[in-house]
């Protein structure tokens, strides 16, 4: 990674400008216009090479039956057959300094990956560059304040004069001003209503440890990247340390702390929220406890978080996210960007875990009687998404679909080879929604299930009762964290990308066959979506996790 600082740029008046975002009713004009000292950042997206041929290594290195299966790529043998050369990027380099004119007096700072270059600058240059108005926008479900352009529809960018290696190897300019990243919903209205189904029994990590197979399982005391564990964090959240501790002290847990925090963990800051990073911690730091670091984004994209961690050789090879939002909410350019960063790091053993959300079907802020509107980045067919279940009050080792489950099918990415027998078999079965409302040609999810209702955790000094696939999705990674440390105690590589093993699998645990989510039909009503069922559904992918019968597969 190089950087270059007060770097003369004007160019992108030779393209049309690329709009990174489809706003649809997620995003509102709040007639706001932004100072021209504003801060703002665009990103440039170079074309990646070799993609067929990496994702062609992946499902290699990811197939058990291959000789192939496990044999990694490094991070520099995908930089070198991916990343764009050094010679390409000086190319572009110098065809930024040879488009200055008098409005680049400023410092323009600009961030070189061998695949995008990122750029921050003020309002007013941004607007002269682009040829575009940059306005305030507001997003409907968390009031978060962006900028971006004032089109708000894709627009595939042409070059008009730049030279054609540099124009070749330019594949899209978006702003950053993007969907934010969904947390958990914390369940309750101002007035205490719940807005979020609280269903079972309350959970401790000791109740999923004796659920899981994990009861008797120690710290294999490693501290590399293939036996330790991450969680990624948005949005100003974060935690305390003395929460953590506490927890673990409360639930009778060894002393876990977290080991290394990329970022900035600032839980005194103004704006900061706990519920999030601090359910995301006391669970994966106690249901195993093996070596945990924190991922902060600054930046706020999936992508940019998946990208950050790819490049560190010492990352934890386990990294769980629990922060969701409509695959509608993206580009085209954006899902396919973080896409094929996902595939990067499943071909080099990373295994990147997500939340299918915790709306049931629906998207709130769509219209009524609109079609379901599944999560991303779950929907990836490179990512292992997690669904919610809950435990019977009697049985613990009973797991039922949890009603506000989010789950569905793409409408971007089809179905992927691994899953095509598992959805056709599904599509058989009875109670069905209606077909119309989802695309059942589509990548389904989630892949898996864990308890996800209901908890306690500390917060900011206080106990709250939280519900999510926020924490469906930390227990998971736990649990194959577990398994990576093991397997790296007996010499044997990370696990990766995994969803070609679990879904070729005869169980991965627990077969999950009872419960539904819910939808909200044109009266406004609720009613039941998709149901449980034998093998894969669409709720609760191939079921929930029980360490022996994962050991099985991976041991």
């Amino acid at each position: 990674m190089l950087r270059w600082n007060a770097i003369p740029f004007l160019f992108l008046t030779l393209f049309q400008f690329y709009n990174a975002t489809r706003f649809h009713s997620a995003f509102l004009p709040t007639g706001s216009q932004p100072s021209p000292s504003t801060t703002v950042e665009f990103r440039i997206d170079l074309v990646q090479r070799n993609l067929d041929w990496l994702e062609d290594k992946i499902n290699t290195v990811s197939n058990m039956d291959s000789p192939e299966y496990a044999n990694y790529l490094t991070n520099e043998d995908i930089r070198h057959m991916v990343g764009r050369s050094a010679k390409e990027i000086h190319l572009i380099i110098v065809w930024l300094q040879s488009q200055c004119t008098e409005i680049c007096n400023m410092e323009t700072n600009v961030l070189v990956h061998s695949d995008y270059i990122r750029v921050k600058t003020c309002v007013e240059r941004a607007e002269f560059l682009l040829n575009t108005k940059i306005i305030e926008y507001e997003m409907a479900h968390t009031g978060k304040k962006i900028l971006h352009s004032l089109h708000n529809e894709d627009v595939q960018f042409h070059l008009t004069s730049a030279p054609k290696e540099v124009a070749s190897i330019i594949e899209a300019i978006s702003i950053l001003g993007h969907p934010e990243p969904l947390p958990m919903r914390l369940g309750k209205n101002s007035d205490g209503s719940s807005t979020i189904s609280f269903q079972g029994r309350i959970m401790s990590p000791k109740d999923i440890r004796s659920a899981y197979g994990l009861a008797n399982v120690q710290r294999i005391d490693a501290t590399d990247g293939n036996s330790s564990c991450a969680c990624a964090e948005f949005n100003n959240s974060f935690y305390f340390d003395d929460d953590i501790k506490t927890f673990q002290d409360l639930n009778l847990m060894p002393s876990n702390p977290v080991a290394k925090v990329i970022g900035k963990n600032d839980p005194n800051s103004k704006n900061a929220t706990f519920s999030e990073a601090s359910a995301d911690f006391e669970y994966i730091t106690t249901v195993v406890c093996q070596n945990t670091w924190a991922w902060f984004n600054a930046a706020g994209t999936f992508s940019d978080a998946i990208q950050e961690v790819f490049q560190n050789p010492d990352s934890p090879r386990i990294n769980s996210v629990s922060y969701v939002q409509y695959e509608m909410y993206y580009s085209n350019q954006q899902l396919m960007r973080t896409n094929s960063e996902l595939i990067k790091a499943g071909a080099s053993g990373f295994t990147w875990l997500f939340g299918s959300g915790d709306w049931g079907v629906n998207n709130p802020s769509a219209p009524k009687c609109s079609n379901y509107e599944p999560f991303f980045p779950a929907t990836s067919p490179y990512a292992l998404g997690i669904g919610g279940s809950y435990s019977d009050t009697v049985n613990i080792s009973l797991e039922k679909a949890w009603t506000d489950s989010g789950s569905g099918f793409s409408n971007y990415f089809d179905i992927p080879d691994y899953q095509k027998t598992a959805i056709a078999k599904y599509l058989t079965t009875r109670n069905l929604p209606d077909s119309s409302k989802y695309n059942s040609s589509g990548r389904g999810i989630p892949d898996m299930a864990a308890f996800g209702s209901q908890f306690y955790i500390i917060e900011d000094h206080h106990t709250r009762k939280v519900v999510g696939t926020s924490l469906a999705t930390p227990i998971t990674a736990a649990v194959f964290t577990y398994i990576n440390a093991l397997r790296a105690s007996k010499g044997k590589p990370p696990i990766g990308f995994i969803n070609p093993v679990l879904y070729k699998a005869s169980t991965i645990g627990y077969d999950i066959t009872e419960g539904h989510n819910i939808q909200e039909d044109c009266n406004g009503k609720t009613e039941n979506a998709f149901y449980a069922a034998k093998g894969w559904d669409c709720i609760t992918g191939v079921g929930a996790p029980r360490l022996k019968a994962l050991l099985d597969l991976f041991l």
